[in-house]
C-alpha cells in the first residue's frame, strides 16, 4: 500500500478525487474540489498535446459499476474537449463486462482486458478518438 507521504502531486489527487470502495466496504466518495483542480491540471497538460487537439472526439472510460459523485475519467474527458474544443464522445464508449482493477498488472494485462470490456457505440472508423482514463 501506497503512504500518502510517498504520492506525487498527481497520485494523490487522484486518489482525493476518486471513490473507493473503501474499509469494509464503506465507501469512501471523492472529494469534488480535488477532482475539479485533478481535471484542470490535467486538462492543462493534455491539451499541449498535438494528438489530443486533433482527435475527432475524446471519450471518458465507463466506470464499474459507475461511480459517484465523480467519475474521474468522465469529468477529465468534459474539461480536456472544453478547453481544446474536440468534440466530447459521450456514450461514444459503452461497458459491456467488468474489468479488475487497472492499477494492478502489466500494460499488456491492462489492455487485454479492455479490450474484451468495451463497445464502440456508433460511427468512428477513419477518426482519431482520445481516451480518457484514471489508473
Amino acid at each position: 500500500m501506497v503512504d500518502a507521504s510517498n504520492r506525487t502531486e498527481i497520485g494523490n489527487l487522484i486518489y482525493q478525487a476518486k471513490t473507493y470502495k473503501g474499509f469494509r466496504d464503506t465507501p469512501k466518495p471523492g472529494d469534488p474540489e480535488k477532482a475539479r483542480q485533478l481535471s484542470e491540471l490535467m486538462a492543462e497538460r493534455y491539451c499541449a498535446h498535438p494528438r489530443v487537439c486533433s482527435a475527432d472526439w475524446i471519450v471518458g472510460v465507463p466506470a464499474n459499476p459507475r461511480k459517484e459523485p465523480n467519475n474521474l475519467p468522465e469529468l477529465l474527458a468534459k474539461e480536456i474537449a472544453r478547453r481544446s474544443g474536440v468534440a466530447l464522445g459521450e456514450g461514444l464508449l459503452e461497458k459491456v463486462c467488468p474489468t479488475g482493477e487497472m492499477k494492478k498488472g502489466g500494460d499488456e494485462a491492462k489492455l487485454a482486458e479492455m479490450v474484451e470490456a468495451f463497445r464502440v457505440v456508433g460511427e468512428v472508423e477513419g477518426q482519431t478518438v482520445f481516451w480518457s482514463m484514471t489508473c
